[in-house]
């Protein structure tokens, strides 16, 4: 048989449910997570605008303690066209899908899902590692709801698979410990980061969890009477995850000046108090 004229795609959309937050719809064949805040997010199976025999939908369940993942896969066989897959997502509270853009354009294959009130709920992942550049995969949000993967390939002569992964985070999913602390005499968030936050399949992934860890530890933490001087808070947080992420906990010091991201480096992540 000659691939030279479809792309032809096979499904295996596994979702992966982490305790009792997350299940699956059979009747309009969505799978439905529930946030931290209650919001309930369906995601629905991936589909190609042109209709193939060369579809196979199947799904597995696989319970865990945390978090709450829907995961699914496209297996991309081998052609020289072009095919546009959809997955859309149901809300029921004004929640909206936006991909995360970079200050110099560029624009991910990622992003997070939104509240009304504009704060990230969850994230999704769109990873083609598997791919070794033998595909290019452009991603857009349509209607707010829907994700639109255009699948280009280049030179494919084997199966390829697609990563997706939508998600919803909380503090707990980034950190097994997360407590105020007195380290000397200074006051310190101390945080055991988890295997969670400091695995990714790519740098896209590691960027979106970064700043979503970070964001959740602000939320917690911004009416503490101790929480202060963000931003050198935050260059001691990325310096950390950039370059100290074997070290077994990190410690954020509000004491300690805020002397910029790169200075923050050279002090090893702990600039002077004075």
């Amino acid at each position: 048989m000659k691939f030279n004229r479809y792309i032809f795609i096979v499904f295996f959309a596994s979702l992966t449910l982490f305790g009792s937050t997350a299940s699956a719809h059979p009747s309009n064949n969505n799978a439905f997570i529930t946030t931290s805040s209650g919001n309930k997010i369906g995601v629905g199976s991936p589909t190609t605008q042109k209709v193939s025999p060369f579809i196979i939908l199947s799904k597995e369940t696989i319970k865990e303690k945390k978090d709450a993942r829907i995961r699914q896969s496209i297996t991309v066989l081998p052609s020289t066209s072009s095919t546009v897959v959809e997955i859309p997502f149901s809300f029921y509270n004004d929640e909206y899908l936006v991909l995360y853009k970079e200050d110099s354009g560029k624009q991910y294959n990622a992003g997070h899902i939104f509240n009304k009130k504009n704060e990230s709920i969850g994230l999704f992942f769109i990873s083609t590692e598997k791919a070794q550049n033998k595909l290019k995969v452009t991603t857009n949000v349509k209607n707010k709801n829907i994700l639109e993967l255009k699948i280009e390939t280049n030179k494919l002569l084997d199966p390829v698979t697609i990563d997706i992964e939508i998600s919803s985070p909380d503090i707990t999913t980034y950190f097994s410990k997360n407590q105020w602390i007195t380290r000397g005499k200074l006051d310190s968030v101390s945080m055991i980061p988890s295997p969670y936050l400091l695995t990714s399949a790519n740098y896209e992934i590691s960027t979106l969890k970064r700043l979503d860890a970070w964001n959740k530890l602000v939320d917690l933490h911004k009416y503490d009477e101790k929480w202060s001087n963000i931003s050198g808070l935050q260059n001691q947080f990325d310096c950390h995850f950039d370059f100290a992420k074997t070290k077994g906990e990190w410690n954020l010091e509000p004491a300690r000046k805020n002397v910029g991201y790169f200075s923050t480096i050279m002090a090893s992540c702990n600039p002077s108090t004075k």
